[in-house]
């Protein structure tokens, strides 16, 4: 058995690891549940691109229906947009978050 490392008196390892991580993250608590918000935009925005892609096929390409090709085509580009932008979000959250946490065991 490996015996828990200490880190300024506090054990780290196990579950001393999970309490101390909980601790540097919960005074940003309001921050972590909007990254999780936007993993489920980003979760959902990744779904609904083979659906267009399903509904080009089906109407456009084998059903005829050239008419609809421009709305499908602009809901594509709106996911499009939505996925972007709810990753650079994520991505500057988790990294403002990374800072903070690292700030804080200075």
């Amino acid at each position: 058995m490996i015996a828990p490392t200490t880190v300024r008196g506090r054990s780290v390892g196990g579950t001393g690891l999970a309490r101390t991580l909980l601790n540097l993250l919960r005074p940003h608590g309001m921050r972590w549940s909007m990254v999780l918000l936007l993993v489920l935009v980003q979760a959902a925005s990744h779904l609904a691109t083979p659906i267009y892609y399903k509904l080009i096929f089906d109407r456009v390409i084998w059903g005829g229906d050239a008419g609809s090709l421009a709305s499908l085509i602009a809901g594509m580009a709106i996911v499009f947009a939505v996925m972007v932008a709810t990753e650079l979000t994520q991505a500057a959250l988790c990294a403002d978050l990374g800072m903070r946490a690292v700030a804080r065991l200075r």
